[in-house]
């Protein structure tokens, strides 16, 4: 059985403002599920901005896992055989569509565990936290980390799946 994980983000200056978009994409996943309006130009805004944040989080991730684009065969062979950064397609092609509870999924699944990865990076660089890390790896190996804190590739299938449908 070959996985294949996420790319892993180096912990550095864009590490605070990849959490900050990750919540607020999250955030904006909640605000469209728990829409009480039936207006539907009220919903779309709230969707595309879900699914905006979405992309920015994923450029983000392909920034700070592949470094600058370049135009070169081998980035583009990191770039493509991440299959987090591939979310990047699924995303744009959530963001040209007309918008639905459904399309939100994979991207709210993708982003919780992403934002766990992260935290655990953060836990795991000090010493006192260490053990919490532990905990948190132990608590959602399978369904949204490896045994190594990264996100489970299970996860990106879940995902790519739900965006097919969607």
């Amino acid at each position: 059985l070959n996985t294949v994980a996420m790319a892993p983000e180096p912990f550095g200056a864009l590490d605070a403002p990849h959490l900050l978009v990750r919540v607020a994409c999250l955030a904006g996943v909640v605000v469209y599920a728990t829409s009480f309006t039936t207006d539907s130009s009220v919903l779309r805004l709230k969707y595309k901005s879900a699914v905006r944040w979405a992309v920015l989080s994923a450029l983000l991730h392909a920034y700070r896992a592949h470094g600058v684009p370049k135009l070169s065969a081998d980035y583009a062979r990191r770039l493509f055989t991440d299959p987090h950064a591939q979310r990047l397609f699924g995303v744009l092609i959530l963001l040209v569509g007309s918008g639905s509870l459904f399309g939100l999924i994979p991207v709210a699944d993708a982003e919780v565990a992403a934002l766990l990865a992260q935290l655990v990076i953060r836990l795991r660089r000090n010493v006192k936290t260490r053990p919490l890390s532990l905990k948190l790896i132990a608590k959602c190996e399978g369904s949204f980390l490896d045994g190594s804190g990264r996100v489970a590739s299970g996860v990106l299938r879940r995902c790519s799946l739900f965006e097919v449908t969607a």
